[in-house]
Order: C-alpha cells, then sequence, then structure tokens
C-alpha cells in the first residue's frame, strides 16, 4: 500500500488524529477515452474506480460501415490479463451503447480491435462520476499542516505535492481522536448499528441493510444511514441500543424508538424518525432483552426500569422495579446480566463490589431482590452469563478483587450449578473454592489462590473445621484431630441470611410488642441452618439426620419482646438449606 504525504492545507492536523481515516475528494484525471480504431489496435487506458458506472458506445467513422471485433477489456492491479467485458463483432452497420458498473475493484479500462477487415470504428468509454475519493489513514503527523498516510481507498494517482491542495474533503467519524461509538446492535432490518461516540454522542450510524460492513450512505431503502437526534431540548447523549419492533435508544434524558414515520414501514435514510417514549434517562450500561420487556438501569444508577408496551395507553411505560426495595442498590449499578435458566434473574453488580440479584417472572408478578457478598474482603467487579452449562442451566461468571496475603488480586469465578449433585461429598457452597478428589489424605495443596485465608472444609460430606492456609496448603482436622478425607471441598465461607418483611398482624403494628414463642419451617433437601430473632440469637434447625432433609421442624424461640418481631434464617455451613416457608406463633402486647 502506498504512502505519502498530504497535501499541505488539505486536513487540520493533531499528533491524536494518528489512526484516523479521511476522505479526500480529487477531479479524475481523465473521464473519456475515445478512438478511431481501423486495424488491430487498441484504445488508450482509463481508470474505472469501485462503484462508479461507465458508459460505452461504438460508431461508423465517417458513414462507412466497419468490419472487426470490438471488445471493451479491463484489467486489475496492473496484472497484464485482460478480460472480457463486453464484445461487438461488426458486421452490416452493427454498433452498440451500454453501460455497466465497476463491482469488483478498481480496474484499468481500454477498448481493442481484432479481425479487423474494414472500415473504421469510431469508439467512446467514459465514466460518470468526474472526481473520486480515496480514503488516507493517517499514520504521523509531522506538523499542524503535514500528515503522512497510507493510502486505503486509490487516490487516482493525486498523491503528489506538485497538486494543489483541496478543499473537498471530510474526517471519519471514528477514531481515537474523535471517539468510538458505545454502542452497538442489530437492527429490525438487518443493519449493524453503532450509536454514541465521544464527538458525535447523539447520533447513531447504521450499515447498508444485510451488509454489516458497508457504511456507504446512500438514497435507496437498504443503504446506510446517519441519523442524529434534534430538538428533545437536552443533550441527550445515546447511553444503549436494543432491537425491538423498531429500534430503541436508550439516552440520558429518555427512552427512543428510532424507525420509519410510520410504524408498519421500514426504516430507510430517507424515512427515519425518533420518537421519545419515556423520560426517567439511562446509565451507560447495556440493557437487557427479557421477552417482551427490556430491563434498564436509570440514570443515576440506582433503579432498574422495565421498558414495555401497554396496549391500554398505546405507548411504552418504563415501571421502577427497585419500588419495594429502594435499598438494595443504595451504592449504584455499575454492571448487569441476565440468567435465563433454570430460574430468570437479573445480576447487578453494585459500585460497593457487592451484587444485587432480582428474581424476574412478569407473569407471576415476581421481582424478588437479594444480595451477595463474598469474603476475603471480596468485591465483585463485573458479571456475564453464558448460555447453556451444565443440566443446561446457564452459566454466571464474575470477575473478583480480593485481598490475598496483603495483596490484591482478581480472579475470574464461576458459580456452581443449581442443581447440586445428591451425594454430600459433591457439595459446593463456598465461594473461590476447589475441589480435591483422590486419595485419603489430611494435607490438600494447591492453595495459592487463598494464601493467608481462613477457610471453609467439607470432607467426605461432612463439616471440618476451619483451617488456615499456609504455604498454599492446609491440614483437615474434624474437632482439633487430624482427620483423612478423599474428597474435600476448600473454600471462602458466607452466611446465607433469610429475613422476611416485618410481620403484618393488625392493629397499629409500630406500637405493639411481639414475641415469637414458635416457628414451623417448611424445608426442602436441608442439612442444619439455624433459626432466630437476630443472627446472634439463634437456634439449630436439628432435621434429625444427616443427610437431606424435606419437611416440616417445629421450633421453640428463645427471643425476648420487642416492637419489631424480627425473624431470620440462616445457614453458616457450606451445606444446603431450602426454606419454602415460615408459620409463626405470635404473641401480641398492647395497642
Amino acid at each position: 500500500t502506498p504512502t505519502g504525504h498530504l497535501p499541505s492545507g488539505s486536513v487540520a492536523t493533531s499528533k491524536s488524529q494518528t489512526g484516523a481515516l479521511f476522505k479526500i475528494v480529487y477531479a479524475v484525471a481523465s473521464s473519456t477515452v475515445s478512438a478511431n480504431l481501423a486495424s488491430n489496435s487498441s484504445s488508450s487506458e482509463l481508470t474505472v474506480y469501485k462503484g462508479v458506472t461507465w458508459d460505452f458506445t461504438t460508431n461508423n467513422a465517417s458513414g462507412a460501415n466497419w468490419t472487426g471485433t470490438v471488445k471493451l477489456e479491463r484489467e486489475y492491479n496492473n496484472s497484464a490479463v485482460w478480460e472480457t467485458v463486453h464484445p461487438v463483432v461488426g458486421a452490416a452497420n452493427k454498433n452498440v451503447t451500454v453501460s455497466g458498473t465497476e463491482d469488483f475493484d478498481d480496474a484499468q479500462y481500454r477498448v481493442t480491435m481484432s479481425d479487423y477487415i474494414a472500415g473504421t470504428c469510431d469508439v467512446q468509454l467514459s465514466i460518470r462520476d468526474t472526481s473520486h475519493i480515496g480514503i488516507v489513514e493517517i499514520t504521523s503527523v509531522t506538523s499542524p499542516t503535514i500528515a503522512i498516510g497510507t493510502v486505503r481507498t486509490a487516490l487516482g494517482g493525486q498523491v503528489d505535492t506538485t497538486i494543489p491542495a483541496t478543499h473537498r474533503w471530510s474526517e471519519g467519524a471514528w477514531s481515537n481522536f474523535r471517539g468510538w461509538p458505545k454502542t452497538v446492535t442489530i437492527s429490525p432490518e438487518e443493519r449493524l448499528v453503532f450509536s454514541g461516540s465521544r464527538s458525535e454522542p447523539l447520533t447513531s450510524w447504521g450499515s447498508v441493510s444485510g451488509n454489516f460492513t458497508d457504511m456507504k450512505i446512500g438514497s435507496l431503502d437498504d443503504d446506510a444511514y446517519v441519523f442524529t437526534l434534534i430538538g428533545t431540548g437536552q443533550q441527550n447523549e445515546i447511553q444503549w441500543t436494543l432491537p425491538k419492533k423498531s429500534l430503541v435508544l436508550g439516552t440520558v434524558g429518555g427512552e427512543h424508538l428510532l424507525g420509519a414515520s410510520d410504524d408498519n414501514e421500514a426504516l430507510t435514510p430517507t424515512n427515519v424518525q425518533a420518537k421519545l417514549q419515556t423520560t426517567y434517562g439511562s446509565e451507560n450500561i447495556q440493557a437487557l432483552i427479557v421477552n417482551q420487556a427490556i430491563l434498564f438501569v436509570q440514570r443515576g444508577g440506582l433503579k432498574i426500569r422495565e421498558f414495555l408496551y401497554n396496549f391500554e395507553s398505546d405507548a411504552h411505560n418504563a415501571d421502577d422495579l427497585t419500588i419495594f426495595s429502594n435499598h438494595i442498590t443504595e451504592s449504584g449499578i455499575k454492571d448487569t446480566a441476565f440468567q435465563r435458566t433454570p430460574e430468570p434473574v437479573l445480576w447487578c453488580v453494585r459500585d460497593d463490589g457487592e451484587i444485587a440479584v432480582m428474581t424476574y417472572e412478569r407473569k407471576q408478578n415476581v421481582f424478588s431482590w437479594c444480595r451477595f457478598t463474598t469474603g476475603a474482603s471480596g468485591k465483585f467487579e463485573s458479571v456475564a452469563v453464558i448460555y447453556g452449562g451444565a443440566n443446561n442451566e446457564d452459566e454466571v461468571w464474575v470477575t473478583v478483587k480480593r485481598t490475598i496475603d496483603s495483596s490484591t488480586k482478581r480472579y475470574i469465578e464461576r458459580f456452581f450449578q443449581r442443581a447440586m449433585p445428591s451425594d454430600l461429598d459433591d457439595m459446593k457452597y463456598l465461594d473461590s473454592f476447589l475441589t480435591y478428589d483422590s486419595s485419603a489424605t489430611s494435607t490438600i495443596s494447591g492453595l495459592t489462590h487463598l494464601e493467608g485465608q481462613l477457610v471453609q472444609v467439607l470432607a467426605d460430606g461432612a463439616v471440618f473445621d476451619n483451617a488456615t492456609v499456609t504455604s498454599a496448603e492446609i491440614v483437615t482436622k474434624l474437632d482439633s484431630a487430624t482427620t483423612t478425607a478423599s474428597t474435600v471441598q476448600i473454600g471462602l465461607g458466607y452466611t446465607s441470611i433469610l429475613k422476611p418483611m416485618k410481620l403484618d398482624i393488625g392493629g397499629t403494628g409500630l406500637t405493639t410488642t411481639k414475641r415469637i414463642n414458635r416457628a414451623v419451617v417448611n424445608l426442602f433437601e436441608t442439612i442444619q441452618g439455624e433459626i432466630g430473632p437476630a443472627t446472634d440469637t439463634v437456634n439449630t434447625l436439628k432435621t434429625g439426620t444427616s443427610t437431606l432433609f424435606t419437611g416440616s421442624l417445629e421450633v421453640s424461640l428463645k427471643g425476648g419482646y420487642s416492637r419489631e418481631g424480627d425473624i431470620i434464617v440462616q445457614q453458616s455451613s457450606p451445606l444446603p438449606s431450602t426454606v419454602l416457608s415460615l408459620n409463626l406463633d405470635v404473641g401480641v402486647y398492647g395497642d
């Protein structure tokens, strides 16, 4: 690919524009070739650039018929290999007028006469474009008016410092200098759509329909387009895009539908319109399509909204899904992902490193929130979902920042599948865990990633003593006695806590004193657990078995009197615990 100096003054240059593309327009060196062919000979050559339309005619010179074979030919890349584009066998006043378009590449065209017998054939070859667009990539900048570039699309032989500067140029929309689009999606018309660069934050660029690499703008229905949000009354920087029936744009100030002016028509370069739907505004976090709805983070990062068409109002609404749990996102959301199986769950990484999780089942009116933390001063930084893991469950992956042995580490970790194995040896209820599965031993090594951490141990299905990782090893102990095991899970422990909402017992609940006397806990495949009015005042859930227990347990509680009347169920050991329901015997005192 040739390189050269761009003509002085042809572009305004800055060192940060290295890598930028510039479109430079020059008049073509020649647009017509004519010749009188009266022997086996050829015309001069004409450069026909890719995408340019040509016209070719033959006539009788001086009114006399010609006899012979005239061919319109072309070659690529100076190969000296000429191919026939259009042949004309002349006899008895046979002449032609034909047109075509060079679709493959820049080429050299010529007209040849062969098998000549008599007469003179007047030929003319011309192109319809009298200017040519070339593309140059800036490779270095030597001064405010001079840049060196590499020619990406031919300039028509005009790279010559003796050629005057041209005022017909434009800078590419995207570069390190101008910025790059922050969003990309595929539109309903099968266009690759980019939106929201630093220099043009309100602009959306759509490719040719069905051709994601062609961004050539035109007036045909399937040509590429450029659209800028105007008339909204504010700086509506585009934050995310998603395809529904129309392209949905989430901006700083509102949520728009980008499509044709008529909803029953397709978007085209000459028929494109943005229609404002809601005015909550969005964070720069990719929204998520969940069946008929779009879930997005509202500007400010504290609310998840559900963008959904409402038939009654014939418009889109964006209801707040955190309205009953606004504390759950109190530090702000910075990343999201959606898990579809085994249950529909929205994962939201918070700015403080915790994860807010919402079980989302719209048809059942289920919008249930909880939150996750992790040990070793761990902070979640991002989340992603991969479809179809073990048992066809979606895999949830996270990046976690941990402090290990006084150093900051970042790990890629995956949440274990919801469908746990029935064998207790293989259950995984630990963070950042590793599994040892071999001959019985009391020394487990290979724990460098947890150096210096207090870890929990599940060995051969039993909860062993906690241990501290030293020199990447632990010694397994049960009741302080060194004990061997063949299947061992080692990782960071955590406490799962279930705390229902305040009790609704009628009357003026805030002024009454309450005491929970008994609880009937309905469990599913559970081993152990604790229940009580607070995390430090609990009773053990005794299932009476060391295997998975499903059924109800009645527990007498030892809590005192309080206005709150709180109840919690928790699991601090690396064992399963699922609570299906709680039935409480509550004593109420006061009005």
